[in-house]
């Protein structure tokens, strides 16, 4: 069923074990039970259903009654698991302002061996999210055809402009050979100053692909067949962000 499911997804993201899932299960479907029903409702061994129990209840996800004559425990209600979910999504939050906040510290004592190279294949939706993340919380430069883009991808394009006008990040975009004039408007009227654009038509370059420059990496994506390749590698972002400046200047 769909709500086991994500119940389950939900304890995991908790820090829960199989064991502990299917008991919490077993204890969220009844009105309490004692470790000797638990144990014979799961299948579990009595033995171990004490350490799991305990586990469940340091993540207060259990409870046990101390009102009742008998020790049986209870899963707390859905209404505390929301909260329990919430105060973890403000605590990873939090971290992650703290995270960013390092991260220029982080990447100047950061090594890497150039002559190392890393590559990391995307296909289909996590393409698209892998360049939606980019555009809101990277800077960077790029070469793409928007028509392209759009042709095999429109839905993901529209967001991609509102990601654009969002974005805090300083962009540089070569549109290649866009002719589009619905498009470059849609581009035109992105208000965010930290965004720039120019244009280069040059009919010998049959631009397909999308390159994007960052950090250390390059991705290069195919709309058309939804794949992307990740590089990191720092000797080939120095060049290509050596070209993007000089075709930038030139054009």
């Amino acid at each position: 069923m769909r709500h086991r499911k994500i119940l389950s997804q939900v304890l995991k993201d908790l820090s829960c074990n199989e064991q502990e899932i299917e008991v919490f299960f077993k204890v969220i479907s009844s009105n309490g039970l004692k470790i000797s029903e638990i144990s014979e409702r799961s299948g579990i061994p009595r033995v171990n259903c004490y350490k799991i129990v305990d586990d469940l209840v340091s993540k207060r996800l259990l409870y046990l009654d101390l009102d009742s004559k008998v020790n049986k425990f209870y899963a707390v209600s859905p209404y505390e698991l929301q909260n329990i979910l919430d105060k973890k999504k403000d605590k990873l939050l939090k971290l992650k302002d703290d995270f960013v906040s390092i991260v220029p510290d982080l990447d100047k004592i950061y090594k890497i061996d150039s002559s190392k190279v890393n590559v990391r294949y995307y296909f289909n939706t996590e393409i698209d999210k892998v360049v939606a993340d980019i555009v809101l919380n990277k800077s960077y430069l790029a070469f793409y055809n928007p028509f392209e883009v759009s042709k095999n991808h429109l839905d993901f394009y529209k967001s991609f402009l509102d990601n654009l006008q969002k974005s805090t990040q300083h962009v540089r975009e070569i549109l290649v050979n866009c002719k589009s004039k619905v498009l470059l408007k849609a581009l035109s009227e992105i208000s965010n100053p930290n965004y720039e654009y120019k244009l280069l038509n040059y009919s010998e370059l049959p631009f397909k692909s999308d390159i994007i420059i960052f950090d250390d990496k390059v991705l290069i994506v195919n709309y058309k067949d939804s794949t992307g390749v990740l590089i990191q590698d720092l000797n080939l972002v120095k060049s290509l962000q050596l070209l993007h400046e000089f075709i930038w200047n030139s054009v």
